[in-house]
Order: C-alpha cells, then sequence, then structure tokens
C-alpha cells in the first residue's frame, strides 16, 4: 500500500517535469475504472503490464532529478513563506513509496488498483 494523500499531484508533476514521460499519469492517477460505488469512491486499476511499464519509467528515472523538479513545482504553492521544512523530506518518501509499490506489483507480475475516497 502506498498513500500518496493530497502529495499526489505534486509528486505526479515534479515527475513529469524529471522525465518520466507518459506513464507518470498512471502511475499516480489513472488507469481502468473497475465501476462506481455510489458514495463518491473512485477506484481505478493498472493491469499487470501497466504496472511493469510504470516501473520500468520509474527505474530509469532517479531519485535525485525528481527531487531536483519539484522546488519548480511546489514554490508556486506557497509563495512569500517558501516551502514548509519537512515538506521535501515527506515528498521524497512517497516518491520511494511509489517506486516500491510498482516495483513489487512488477516482480510479481500484479495489477495495481488505486482507490479515492472523495
Amino acid at each position: 500500500m502506498c498513500d500518496l494523500g493530497e502529495d499526489g499531484d505534486v509528486l505526479r508533476r515534479s515527475l513529469e517535469r524529471a522525465g518520466v514521460g507518459d506513464p507518470a499519469e498512471p502511475m499516480v492517477s489513472g488507469g481502468s475504472p473497475p465501476g462506481d460505488d455510489g458514495v463518491g469512491t473512485v477506484r481505478l486499476s493498472l493491469s499487470p503490464d501497466e504496472a511493469a511499464r510504470v516501473d520500468a519509467a520509474l527505474s530509469g528515472t532517479g531519485l535525485d532529478e525528481v527531487m531536483r523538479a519539484a522546488p519548480a513545482v511546489l514554490s508556486p504553492m506557497f509563495r512569500g513563506g517558501g516551502i514548509p521544512d519537512g515538506y521535501e523530506d515527506g515528498l521524497r518518501d512517497a516518491t520511494e513509496d511509489l517506486r516500491g509499490l510498482y516495483r513489487f506489483a512488477a516482480g510479481q507480475g500484479l495489477a495495481v488498483a488505486q482507490v479515492f475516497q472523495g
């Protein structure tokens, strides 16, 4: 399990800036919707092949590259006050968690399910 919380969009945009390319969207907030539960929970899934492609893209992009891209994404969010202490550390941890999730899924030939609760 990997809980990105509210950092999902920041992470997606940092990954895009770091050059991950097309898989940046599905790795954080995409996939095929298996259905609607009618109470505001969105579920998306990536097939084992899609999860393996995401893993390859993440593995080909260094963590330092993602973190170098993060300030350009974060700065407009925290105008004037600067990026809060520890925020980038949390983003680094979330990136590592996401990488670990896809590494595990790809290694086991598993699909990845994403759940967004509204």
